[in-house]
């Protein structure tokens, strides 16, 4: 049953969006050849939907901005998470009370999951120690799910190769002919990829005791995630999403209160 037509851009018509806002496609975009998680066709507005005559307010990084807010109130404060936020289920739209302004509009909430408070602590924990790179609070929220390696899960949450703070003294170089350049030479792809299959080996310590809700909002980060890279570099939206998720979670309680 519709209780509500929503008229507006989804957000898989990126040149909708951009007409919306007012912006005119980058010649070079870092999203362009960012691959995404995510099937985006160039789906057009309805025929019923009328663009404004003069561009919304704030732009892409706006409307961004606004759904990583969202999302981040859903899974560190409401405790309902939307876990189907495909491009095709967020329109947006002049706001019915402040028409300059672009409004957001989440559709298809057939699919949720609610986080136990205990998860939810756990979580709020884990991503404060992933922002501000603290191993241990990562290690101990991770070691309780029965998994390994913090590092890991933080580069796929941050979307970004992570090396988390440990307690330990800085190496002293014994050969000190030996170049700055050569101590952090970069890995290969395949070295890399070598890498990555034994951290994924060692990533799953105990399934029992993973929570079932962690495969869900890992779910709905992707593809928000992959939404953000669509429309903004990558370092704008890893900017966007450290800031608006630690914007919320600053207010909030942890397990350690």
């Amino acid at each position: 049953m519709v209780a509500e037509w929503i008229d507006g851009v989804r957000l898989s018509d990126r040149n909708g969006i951009r007409r919306l806002v007012g912006e005119e496609e980058p010649l070079t975009e870092a999203a362009e050849s960012t691959p995404t998680p995510l099937l985006i066709s160039e789906q057009q507005p309805p025929a019923s939907f009328n663009f404004p005559a003069k561009p919304l307010k704030g732009g892409t990084q706006y409307i961004m901005h606004t759904m990583v807010s969202l999302f981040s109130a859903q899974m560190f404060d409401w405790g309902w998470v939307h876990c189907d936020p495909h491009p095709g289920n967020v329109i947006i739209r002049p706001s019915p009370t402040s028409p300059t302004q672009p409004q957001l509009v989440l559709i298809d909430h057939g699919l949720y999951v609610h986080t136990p408070e205990e998860f939810k602590r756990e979580w709020i924990d884990l991503w404060r120690g992933m922002l501000s790179g603290d191993y241990s609070q990562v290690e101990k929220v991770t070691k309780n799910w029965g998994l390994a390696v913090p590092d890991l899960l933080a580069s796929f949450a941050l979307m970004k190769p992570t090396v988390l703070r440990r307690n330990r003294k800085k190496r002293v170089k014994i050969d000190e002919g030996q170049s700055q350049q050569e101590e952090k030479k970069p890995l290969t792809h395949y070295e890399m990829s070598i890498l990555m299959k034994k951290k994924l080996k060692e990533f799953l310590i105990d399934t029992d005791r993973m929570p079932k809700v962690l495969i869900f909002l890992t779910r709905n980060m992707r593809m928000v995630q992959g939404m953000m890279l669509f429309f903004l570099s990558f370092a704008l939206s890893f900017m966007l999403l450290s800031q608006g998720t630690t914007n919320l979670l600053a207010p909030l309680s942890t397990g350690s209160n």
